[in-house]
């Protein structure tokens, strides 16, 4: 499976786990030109940025390794810029990590980091 199909069955895969958890979505993939969002979701009283990582366990890494203090801070600028636009400034804000995982045998594993950073 290519990258991209990997990415996109991750992610509704991740909101099928969060609904079930019961966030609500607010909005998929927002994008500007710093950069897009995967997942934007309600927790009671908090907008929550979610960033999906999928991988197979065939590809010998670990999804979170893919987070460097570049990201996190690229993360933040997109929340501020995604509530500046919603004119919801001074909201509550959590930002979350969800991984997926595939396996050979079609197994799926899902993680979910709250309040990851």
């Amino acid at each position: 499976m290519d990258r991209k199909r990997l990415g996109n069955k991750g992610e509704l895969l991740a909101c099928g786990f969060i609904r079930n958890k019961g966030l609500q979505i607010v909005e998929r993939n927002f994008k500007c030109r710093a950069g897009e969002i995967d997942i934007i979701a309600k927790d009671d009283n908090y907008i929550v940025i979610i960033e999906v990582r999928s991988a197979t366990d065939y590809s010998f890494h670990d999804p979170l390794d893919s987070f460097t203090p570049l990201k996190i801070r690229k993360l933040k600028r997109l929340a501020l810029i995604w509530l500046d636009y919603h004119n919801k400034q001074g909201a509550f804000i959590r930002f979350d990590i969800i991984t997926v995982v595939f396996n050979v045998r079609n197994n799926i594993n899902i993680s979910h980091i709250k309040d990851a950073f």
